[in-house]
């Protein structure tokens, strides 16, 4: 926010017959409350509350230096909220599809492959992926960053809420999707998650500039590098078969081969990030 502009937003109050029964009222209130779109402080002040020092009146006026760590948001995104934010994302749009039209299904269906969809996300500057599995039209698993496969039952998706059973517990939480941002408050956390569509992406076969990825969905036919090679800005770096012809997948500037992500006659979906290149 400018600093010609006060940046107290909003005041909370709240009253009870202790000073824990009054706290525990104001995290409560703090808990729903929904801000999109500016930076704001609620659930940390959320933790302030909560945390036993406070409760147990043993702070002094330098709590935040001794206690900063304890109160700070996580770092990386509850697996639970990941799922939570995709099922919004994916199902909000099927709400308002038309639901005489096949191609309003969003079940991931595909000929003689598994139903899958898959989503990445952005937050805090650490990108991660969900993929929802979906059976008989229904959402039944998701996997996130390809680690423990969790299953799914009774999902539903409203117009700001979203609830679902993920492995052995029920989860229910808020939302409000506005362009690729998806506002997620689950429990006592907020969440800022920025979807990372490859459809917005500009992709050119020899990757002339931007990132290494697959400019359609195909085959690796060959893979003339290896992590650790050093290369010259245009230097071939993978060839893929799509659509009955050959891309050559060159390096955009010279540097070192980082990771390889895919190996040759291997199926790569459009889109995927097919090389990792460390520049020089």
């Amino acid at each position: 926010m400018p600093d010609n502009y006060d940046s107290l937003l909003g005041k909370v109050i709240a009253s009870g017959a202790t000073r824990d029964q009054a706290a525990a009222r104001l995290a409560a209130a703090l808990t729903h409350t929904y801000c999109a779109g500016i930076a704001s402080n609620e659930h940390w002040l959320v933790r302030i509350l909560r945390a036993p020092v406070f409760l147990e009146v043993r702070h002094n006026i330098a709590l935040l230096d001794e206690h900063l760590d304890e109160f700070a948001a996580p770092k990386v995104a509850a697996p639970e909220a990941l799922i939570l934010a995709t099922l919004a994302e994916h199902l909000a749009g099927a709400a308002t599809a038309a639901p005489a039209s096949p191609w309003a299904e969003r079940d991931g269906f595909t000929p003689n492959l598994p139903a899958g969809i898959a989503y990445r996300f952005s937050w805090h500057g650490r990108h991660q992926r969900v993929e929802l599995e979906y059976t008989h039209g229904l959402p039944t698993a998701a996997t996130v960053d390809g680690e423990t496969r969790r299953p799914l039952a009774g999902v539903q998706v409203a117009r700001d809420e979203v609830v679902a059973r993920i492995a052995e517990r029920r989860y229910h939480a808020r939302y409000f999707i506005v362009g690729a941002h998806v506002y997620l408050w689950l429990e006592a956390e907020a969440y800022d998650f920025l979807l990372d569509d490859p459809r917005t992406h500009e992709f050119h076969a020899t990757a002339a500039v931007g990132g290494l990825t697959t400019p359609l969905p195909g085959v690796v036919v060959s893979v003339p590098v290896t992590v650790g090679s050093k290369v010259s800005a245009g230097e071939v770096l993978m060839v893929i078969e799509a659509m009955k012809m050959e891309h050559t997948i060159t390096a955009p500037h010279a540097g070192t081969v980082k990771s390889i992500h895919f190996a040759r006659g291997e199926r790569v979906p459009e889109g995927s990030q097919l090389l990792e290149l460390a520049p020089e």
